[in-house]
């Protein structure tokens, strides 16, 4: 086997990078789910259909929604299909990263899969479960590569240069017309032909008169590309401006400071500081101890195998040059310098934190050649080898582990996405239209409202055919201006690209949603007195309108298709049906619930879970029992004073007088401090 692998280095390639992906994130592929931008994509094509997706993407990239079409076209909404392309795409791109090193730099094994291996698990890189997001990513930057190398071929094949130009032709006008990640990498074909030419001994004369032949047809379709983009399509431009540019005018010396050194800082970043964030070890607790067991059998299973690798092909059969490192490591500096311009023009910021983690996208090809550069430059010295195999295999190893921690947030964010929707749809089975849920900073990580509105539309939307979309979430602190600053009778106009929301703020539904308490739906009666929650969800409370909720059940079925059918009855189904119940007055209901609720080993997380099972104890004339349930939230924090009061004040203006009624009442008024009932009477 060892021969066979020396023979046929590339044949470790695949095996390796696969290898850490599934160690990465294939063992916990059937628990990953949908998120962030995915959740437009798959509702648009399976509720709006082929015209709408496309219209999606036309506003900025062109030929990615008949991309993308086809895609899902193959996976569904199938979480594991689509969890599988990713991978499978990475997979393919980072062995083509490999390929690439060893068609260019005289067949060099050890280039070849260390560039491979630090693309694959690149770990500045952190939104690989957004699989169709960055899968179709992979697959653009795939096809740019594999135009890279019918490039070479046609340099190496005269007799089917046109045809092997052709064809990369074709694949560089997919990737320049269907997204911008990737749109400037292709200045560095040039450079690519022209170190495959120095490695097949040309001299420079020849070497430069082929290059320019080469490139031209390249650049030409380049240039078209970018008019197309200024002049035809200026969605780009519209959405990110050119910060510079307009700095420049105003104060020059500043402007090329500050742009000279976002470049030095996030090249620093993007190289260095990436690779650091493996070695900041989780501690047992945080991951759980499964899972850190598991975590550390990830970091070992990688090492072993990287080692192995290495030792299989420690003899180089190429013709090492001395001046190859360098050149690989010059084409890294020219690919990240490349890449990032559209960043830094724009001021846009780069980072490792979700969302921004996407920017690093660019400049993993730039990496990959850079590292790999130094990295084989380094085993030319004595004992370098061994310095720099294991240096590749701890850094590798150690980002496989640090990738196998990230699917796991994800895992536990997909459950947490699960739970928001199951019990939502528990507490509001159907959902009059042009209704607008508010919610708090929801703790769900990887989706924002923009993209929970796709499956909130999913779920209770019944004729999704129509240009206008019924519902549409919000997160009230980044939609404070949209909301008119919580007031009533406001028109909501909102586009969502393929669709558009029109509402009012009159037809809102309030959410507060702090895991592991449960989704509550806040009353505007109550919750506005609730010193537990920030002022701004008090304030969002005053908008909910009940009478947006129907009892009548819709989409069911969609919570079951992507979370999975939960038939344990916990605490917070028990809430949330007793809430639904309080909500139409079905005391009787709600009492039954409570007694089931409190019997079970479950309890509520938040002390707030208590009052619909207060107020129907009370209406069931259980006044002990009411009384019982509301000295435990007092004793839990004396925060909930006022929402107590004015509890028990609409308790009071809705039950019938009794001896048993006063009893209580007596009782709870003496924990309570209620003035402040009665000086807001009084204005």
């Amino acid at each position: 086997m060892k021969i066979l692998f020396q023979r046929k280095p590339l044949i470790l390639i695949p095996l390796l990078a696969g290898l850490y992906l599934f160690l990465s994130y294939g063992l916990s592929i059937c628990k990953l789910g949908i998120y962030w931008d995915d959740w437009v994509y798959l509702w648009t094509k399976f509720e709006l259909g082929y015209d709408a997706l496309v219209r999606h993407f036309s506003f900025s990239r062109p030929l990615a929604g008949q991309i993308q079409n086809l895609v899902m076209s193959l996976t569904g909404t199938s979480t594991v299909a689509i969890q599988l392309y990713g991978l499978i795409m990475r997979l393919i791109c980072s062995s083509l990263v490999g390929i690439l090193v060893y068609r260019v730099f005289s067949k060099q094994p050890f280039a070849a899969i260390a560039a491979a291996c630090l693309f694959s698990i690149y770990p500045g890189f952190s939104m690989q479960p957004i699989a169709l997001n960055f899968g179709f990513s992979y697959l653009l930057l795939s096809l740019l590569i594999i135009s890279f190398l019918f490039t070479l071929k046609a340099a190496e094949q005269a007799n089917c240069s046109v045809l092997y130009s052709g064809i990369a032709l074709v694949l560089t006008a997919i990737n320049l017309f269907a997204s911008e990640y990737f749109f400037l990498l292709e200045l560095i074909r040039p450079l690519l032909l022209w170190c495959w030419l120095a490695n097949h001994k040309i001299d420079g004369k020849s070497r430069l008169k082929k290059c320019l032949e080469a490139a031209t047809p390249y650049l030409v379709l380049f240039l078209t590309a970018v008019l197309y983009r200024i002049f035809f399509n200026r969605t780009q431009t519209l959405h990110y401006d050119f910060s510079l540019i307009s700095a420049l005018k105003t104060d020059p010396v500043g402007a090329l400071g500050t742009y000279f050194s976002a470049i030095f800082r996030d090249l620093y970043s993007v190289l260095f500081s990436a690779w650091a964030l493996p070695f900041s070890l989780p501690a047992s607790a945080q991951l759980g101890q499964r899972t850190y067991f598991v975590f550390w059998g990830v970091i070992v299973a990688s090492l072993l195998a990287g080692m192995i690798a290495l030792w299989l092909i420690r003899e180089e059969k190429g013709a090492f040059q001395e001046r190859q490192p360098l050149q690989l490591m010059l084409i890294g500096i020219m690919a990240l310098v490349l890449a990032g311009q559209p960043f830094w023009l724009t001021g846009s910021y780069l980072n490792f934190v979700f969302p921004n983690s996407r920017y690093t996208l660019p400049f993993l090809l730039g990496m990959a050649f850079f590292l790999t550069g130094l990295l084989w430059l380094l085993s030319k010295f004595r004992f370098g080898k061994m310095a720099a195999s294991i240096t590749m295999a701890l850094l590798v190893s150690f980002s496989v582990g640090y990738h196998f921690r990230v699917a796991s947030e994800y895992r536990r964010d997909w459950n947490l996405t699960g739970s928001f929707f199951e019990q939502l749809k528990w507490r509001i089975p159907s959902l009059k239209e042009e209704t607008v849920i508010i919610t708090n900073v929801l703790p769900i990580r990887f989706s924002t409202d923009n993209s929970l509105t796709a499956p909130l539309n999913w779920i209770y939307s019944v004729d999704s055919e129509s240009e206008l979309i019924p519902y549409m979430l919000y997160t009230n602190t980044k939609r404070a201006e949209t909301l008119s600053k919580f007031k009533p009778g406001q028109k909501i106009e909102q586009e969502y690209l393929s669709a558009r929301f029109e509402g009012n703020t009159e037809n809102a539904i309030s959410l507060y949603f702090q895991n592991p308490g449960c989704v509550h739906v806040l009353d505007p009666e109550v919750d506005v007195f609730n010193q537990t929650l920030p002022l701004i969800d008090r304030e969002a409370a005053l908008l909910n309108n009940y009478q947006r909720i129907n009892k009548s059940e819709t989409g069911t079925e969609v919570v079951k298709k992507f979370f999975g059918s939960n038939d344990v009855r916990s605490w917070c189904w028990y809430y949330q049906k007793a809430d639904l119940a309080r909500q139409f007055k079905d005391w009787e209901s709600v009492a039954q619930l409570g007694d089931k609720a409190f019997a079970l080993a479950d309890h509520p997380n938040d002390a707030i879970e208590r009052v619909p099972f207060i107020e129907g104890y009370a209406h069931m004339n259980r006044w002990e029992d009411a009384a019982t349930q509301s000295k435990a939230m007092l004793k839990i924090s004396p925060l909930y004073n006022d929402v107590l009061c004015a509890l028990w004040q609409r308790i009071d203006r809705e039950t019938p007088d009794s001896a048993s009624k006063s009893a209580a009442d007596q009782e709870i008024g003496s924990l309570l401090n209620c003035e402040f009932l009665t000086t807001n009477d009084t204005k």
